[in-house]
């Protein structure tokens, strides 16, 4: 606290005033404090005084005062004036530092627009330059594009290395981010791993096109975190303005739709918007409205396809096939539904309810007196990520009270060979459990025969891309035929799928295929249909003993 009269000379201090500002009280009684707190600067200030006019006498204000070492300090004062005989004859001031809740302040407005983590703009300060820069293209008639940017498998870095060398991840791409742009440009973390960028003044969109090759190129080289190297990518959806319109939601939706698009096609590239991807959403959308419902309907239903033994011509086992009955559509084919259930997370509701229903009609098949047979259940990837799902499998085995032996699981080759280490536990709790394992479209993936000896499976199913031409293409016999070798001297089975004409099927016997399955056979059928299958099969296949065999 201090007093001022009405030349603005401290007519007395208190030893708090005195302290704050680094002095004796001494020192500043009678002296001016306007020059004092200002560092002897007379212009600019407007330190509290009584003179009518020169302040505003009852109103907190804050301001810079300066100490007897010269550092500054933020001040918030409140001159109140003092009177004798109904005049002005001086004032009080009462101030105080308010340095740490201006600290604070700052603090709280830089998190309010930067992240973190990286100290990139966040959602908020991306959203507000976004504004800007649509008005400026307005305004000059030069657009901008916004780039929205998605990290490839970034969740596998936090699970397998932990979230220290996920954030050390997340700095190194904000680092090159912000040397791949301009310094025009904004740079922000979205949230996750998910950025933004947006790139003003351009000419022509192929600029576009050399940033986004830039940023994919620079993220693709390894980054060396906590003395490892980690290696990711990215994929990236384009969105122009003014060609694309749109406020700010809008591009950013826009931009969104087109990385969708990029992960579809395979991950590690961009795509630009365009108003088709709009409609291919809403359909998306529309279906997963639709499956969501088919599913609490109990709309969906099982086709069982035989599958033969090539040496007796006896039934050997059947794959069930998921149907689904719309009563908008009637019956809608898998290809159409299942890549929707995938990119839903669908698929694992929809996977559990088939692998139920996969028992299910085991045991009714067993109640009846029907041969006991080998039921094959695809698997979804996204299943097999689930490191619960060998227990959750044997929860469904426990349930049914079915013998492990009649279940099946068909698991495709590049999901084996995504996640090697993993895989191979996995796969040895399924053989704990007694079910039978099968690599399905084997040959149209990469496989590593070296890992491929580790993997306890019983099977491998030639992929009927080369079944189809096994007849007329020479390069698809000698596939077929290696498969079938290495099946025999790996000690597995092999399936051949998608025969449909006794040459093809003559032609597998020949090579020395173990079982095959295929239209020539059968379609796939209702599991009620297939004791009358088995029936007509036994009468023109005597050789096949079906009626003892497979039929009560």
């Amino acid at each position: 606290i201090f007093g001022l009269d009405l030349n603005a000379q401290a007519s007395f201090v208190n030893p708090a005033a005195a302290k704050m500002l680094g002095y004796e009280v001494e020192e500043l009684v009678g002296k001016s404090l306007f020059t004092i707190v200002h560092g002897g600067q007379a212009t600019g200030a407007a330190l509290p005084s009584p003179t009518p006019g020169q302040v505003e006498l009852g109103r907190v204000i804050v301001e810079v005062f300066r100490r007897k070492d010269g550092s500054e300090f933020h001040a918030e004062y409140l001159s109140t004036p003092i009177e004798e005989d109904g005049k002005v004859v001086g004032s009080v001031v009462v101030f105080k530092d308010i340095s740490e809740r201006r600290e604070m302040e700052e603090r709280l407005a830089a998190l309010a627009k930067f992240d973190t983590v990286t100290g990139l703009a966040n959602r908020y300060q991306f959203h507000e330059k976004l504004k800007h820069a649509i008005a400026t293209a307005k305004r000059t008639s030069s657009p901008c594009a916004v780039l929205l940017l998605d990290l490839d498998h970034f969740k596998d870095v936090n699970d397998t290395l932990g979230h220290a060398v996920g954030d050390l991840l997340l700095k190194g791409v904000a680092e090159r981010l912000q040397i791949a742009t301009r310094e025009t440009d904004t740079v922000a973390r979205l949230g996750g791993d998910e950025f933004a960028v947006i790139a003003t003044n351009l000419g022509e969109s192929e600029q576009t096109v050399e940033l986004a090759s830039r940023i994919l190129a620079d993220l693709s080289e390894p980054f060396l975190l906590d003395g490892q190297e980690v290696f990711t990518a990215a994929s990236i959806g384009l969105t122009l303005f003014p060609s694309d319109h749109g406020e700010p939601g809008q591009l950013l939706k826009n931009a969104d739709l087109a990385l969708y698009e990029a992960k579809a096609e395979g991950r590690g590239t961009y795509k630009f918007f365009s108003t088709e991807m709009q409609s291919r959403v809403q359909s998306r959308k529309s279906m997963e409205r639709k499956l969501r419902g088919a599913l609490s309907d109990n709309q969906f239903f099982l086709c069982y396809q035989p599958r033969i033994d090539i040496a007796t011509h006896r039934l050997s086992g059947v794959e069930a096939l998921i149907r689904w009955r719309s009563p908008e559509k009637g019956i809608v084919s898998p290809n159409d539904f299942i890549p929707v259930a995938e990119s839903t997370g669908l698929i694992v509701p929809l996977g559990t309810w088939v692998l139920e229903e996969a028992c299910r009609q085991i045991v009714k098949w067993r109640d009846h007196d029907f041969s006991p047979l080998t039921v094959a259940v695809n698997l979804s990837a996204v299943q097999f990520k689930n490191a619960n799902f060998a227990s959750d499998v044997q929860s469904v085995i426990e349930r049914f009270g079915i013998d492990p032996r009649h279940l099946e699981l068909e698991i495709t080759e590049s999901m084996v060979m995504d996640r090697v280490d993993e895989v191979t536990t996995l796969l040895g709790q399924f053989k704990e459990l007694g079910v039978q394992l099968a690599i399905d479209d084997f040959g149209t993936g990469y496989s590593s025969l070296a890992y491929l000896k580790r993997f306890p499976v019983d099977k491998l199913k030639i992929d009927q891309s080369f079944v189809r031409d096994v007849i007329v293409d020479a390069e698809d016999a000698a596939i077929v035929k290696t498969i079938i070798g290495l099946s025999k001297n790996l000690g597995l089975e092999c399936v051949a799928e998608g025969i449909e004409s006794e040459e093809q099927f003559k032609r597998l016997r020949d090579l020395g295929c173990d079982e095959a399955q295929g239209h020539y056979f059968s379609k796939p059928m209702p599991a009620d249909d297939l004791p009358q299958w088995c029936n007509r099969w036994g009468e023109t296949h005597p050789q096949s003993d079906f009626r003892s065999a497979a039929t009560a």
